[in-house]
């Protein structure tokens, strides 16, 4: 059976023919064009919307997209976002415990990341930050001198190395004694070649026990469009 239907509301009429279910195939080809154009403005929506939003959060950070987040490994970031020193081989630290100068010493971190003190022997330093390592040593002195209260002072730190290679005039290792950027790290190295590539600077470094590897646009952070990054122990920076 054929009808017409018109909706005074809509302006519009359909024309169909009933199924041997009773429903219009009419009907129905508005339902499934209804369904698809749904579905396409959804799409196009969140192309939109979502796509630039996530390629402008990329960009201006400077990080790849792969990078994870920083963690609680050897090379977290502090609530600033710059990298949390920890100890490592060739640093020098002391040691003191109140009220007890015969245990003040001054200690090497060797290349296993162990530091050997009185009293209480070896201990596992390296990859510590000064208060993991003081709050550790205060509850092992304890055992031997009740409510010790322990200080740990950096006095020398040689393990910040970092490495800066290809397009600049002085490549090489640079050991540095205080917590250094990207920028400062490339001015070491004497500045870029002539022909060197800027914006497409790599900086190799370590996340949660893994490899990353961070882009960097000199170009952007000159002129204030994105931020300089801050290097930690141990990572390359590779200008093409």
């Amino acid at each position: 059976m054929c009808y017409a239907f018109h909706n005074n509301d809509t302006i519009e009429s359909i024309v169909g023919c009933a199924s041997p279910l009773g429903v219009s195939s009419g009907m129905h080809r508005r339902r499934d064009w209804n369904w698809l154009i749904s579905i396409g403005f959804a799409v196009v929506l969140s192309l939109f919307f979502i796509s630039p939003v996530t390629a402008v959060a990329w960009a201006s950070s400077g990080v790849s997209a792969q990078a994870p987040l920083d963690g609680d490994g050897a090379r977290a970031a502090d609530a600033s976002g710059r990298p949390v020193f920890r100890l490592g081989p060739e640093d020098v630290i002391e040691v003191g415990v109140w009220k007890h100068p015969d245990l003040e010493q001054e200690v090497l971190v060797r290349p296993d990341g162990v530091i050997g003190l009185k009293l209480i022997g070896e201990v596992a330093a390296g990859g510590l930050t000064l208060k993991q390592l003081q709050e550790y040593l205060t509850t092992r002195y304890r055992y031997y001198v009740p409510e010790a209260e322990v200080s740990v002072t950096l006095k020398e730190m040689n393990s910040f190395k970092v490495y800066v290679l290809g397009s600049v005039n002085s490549p090489g290792e640079f050991k540095v004694g205080s917590r250094l950027s990207l920028l400062q790290a490339l001015a070491l190295a004497g500045g870029f070649t002539p022909y060197a590539d800027e914006r497409h600077i790599k900086v190799y470094t370590e996340r949660e026990g893994r490899e990353v590897i961070l882009d960097f646009d000199f170009k952007l952070v000159t002129k204030g469009q994105a931020h300089d990054l801050f290097l930690s122990p141990g990572d390359r920076v590779i200008v093409p």
